[in-house]
């Protein structure tokens, strides 16, 4: 399996563009590539599908758009993320107004032009519909351009994989051949950005499962995507978590 820090100066990447679909995202699936481009000094561009109003809100407290908006800017900051787009396409139905935001995304991506574009692998990684599509139609995107950049995804690993065991898009992980190493420093800063997304907390457990999860688990994985290559997928029953 290849370095992903030496793949990244290998291929002289400067300007690294990531679409997700979700404030929160970004901490839980990239939280230590992105530190790793501030140390590269690679510029790191994100693009936020929704602002995420399909998601918990224990609380019941304020505007929930607007509660993970304050969120994801914190998280920005504590991950060194250079700019970040985040975008108000509906939650949970990214499928269906697909159309809509990957004009959008086109428009970005040709006036940021990067090097490298990041999102995550066929399963999503949870399963959830929004990472799917956000998945495939970055990849048939990409694809249509006169001068595709690299595109990698991130690939669960094997804890995420016995957490989201019911995820019946697991089929279509990816094995990695990339895989990134990071230090303790760079695992306190992800949690903290992921506890930065305090309205997704949803319980003791889950902030105990998280610790558990990255305090001493320092690496995340990913797959290079073979441009030529048709790679399956499948939308699966997914409970969207609403509690607002």
């Amino acid at each position: 399996m290849e370095n992903l820090h030496k793949f990244l100066v290998a291929n002289k990447v400067k300007n690294i563009l990531a679409v997700f679909a979700h404030p929160d995202d970004e901490s839980f699936v990239s939280g230590g590539l992105f530190q790793e481009l501030q140390k590269l000094n690679i510029q790191a561009n994100l693009i936020c599908l929704t602002k995420g109003g399909r998601g918990l809100n224990p609380h019941r407290r304020g505007n929930l758009k607007e509660i993970r908006t304050g969120e994801l800017e914190k998280a920005v900051k504590i991950l060194g993320i250079d700019n970040c787009q985040l975008w108000d396409f509906p939650d949970a139905d990214l499928k269906s107004t697909k159309d809509k935001w990957l004009t959008v995304l086109k428009n970005e991506v040709e006036k940021i032009k990067p090097d490298l574009i990041l999102t995550f692998d066929p399963s999503g990684i949870t399963g959830h519909p929004d990472h799917i599509v956000s998945c495939i139609e970055t990849l048939d995107a990409v694809k249509k351009l006169k001068n595709p950049p690299i595109v990698i995804w991130r690939v669960p690993d094997e804890q995420e994989k016995l957490y989201f065991k019911n995820n019946k898009a697991l089929m279509f992980a990816c094995v990695p051949n990339l895989v990134l190493n990071y230090g303790l420093t760079e695992s306190l800063n992800k949690i903290k950005a992921i506890f930065s997304h305090a309205s997704q907390m949803k319980s003791l457990r889950f902030k105990l499962q998280i610790l558990e999860w990255f305090l001493f688990d320092h690496k995340e994985f990913y797959y290079k995507v073979n441009l030529n290559q048709k790679y399956k997928y499948k939308f699966v029953y997914y409970r969207i978590d609403k509690d607002s």
